[in-house]
């Protein structure tokens, strides 16, 4: 079997070799045609530098904010959030994180802090905001931290919700807390207010 095998393999080697012999002329005038061919341009080391050395696209709002950098841990557990497990989400990635906090043994009575922080301050615009609130929130009460704003009940008292404009920043931040307080719920806004600046609205990568 092994005589057959390399039998066959002498004949094709033979064939092959006979074809290259009868078009000697063939090869060499593709020969030729292909060393006349123009080469593919090489992308220059300048043009490729400058695409490795793109920039990232900039992180959004919502995920260069950090909750855990927001709200700390211990000033929230001392806010009265002891034990609550904190989690952020994108609700709008451009204004900035809602930060919710919830405790594992009662999961209906967490609460959700939301920043939004895409647009600069306008008195005008945050008056006419805390007024409308106003007349929506029940028993509502002055707000003095940062530039002001408004808190009370809402949704039949199931929840105690705060707003506020940070005074230095252009974040506006709501506390919604379920069966809250407002014993529960200032010191939260505080802290909330306390730990958002101006310049960790950026849009550089961090």
């Amino acid at each position: 079997m092994a005589c057959l095998c390399l039998g066959a393999l002498a004949l094709v080697a033979c064939d092959d070799k006979k074809a290259a012999t009868d078009k000697p002329a063939a090869s060499a005038t593709a020969s030729a045609a292909a060393s006349a061919a123009p080469k593919p341009a090489t992308p220059s080391a300048t043009v490729t530098a400058s695409a490795s050395a793109a920039p990232a696209a900039a992180k959004s709002l919502a995920e260069r904010l950090k909750c855990d950098a927001l709200l700390p841990e211990t000033p929230r557990n001392a806010a009265g959030l002891l034990n609550y497990k904190l989690t952020q989400q994108a609700t709008c990635p451009e204004c900035g994180p809602t930060c919710s906090m919830v405790k594992p043994d009662k999961p209906f009575e967490g609460v959700a802090v939301s920043y939004t922080c895409n647009a600069p301050y306008e008195k005008a615009s945050a008056d006419k905001q805390i007024d409308e609130l106003k007349k929506a929130l029940k028993k509502p009460v002055a707000v003095t931290l940062g530039r002001g704003g408004v808190m009370g009940e809402k949704d039949a008292g199931a929840f105690y919700s705060a707003t506020a404009f940070d005074d230095d920043s252009d974040c506006k931040i709501v506390v919604d807390w379920m069966r809250g307080d407002k014993k529960l719920v200032e010191p939260l806004l505080k802290l909330a207010l306390a730990s958002v600046k101006q310049a960790d609205l950026a849009a550089a990568k961090k």
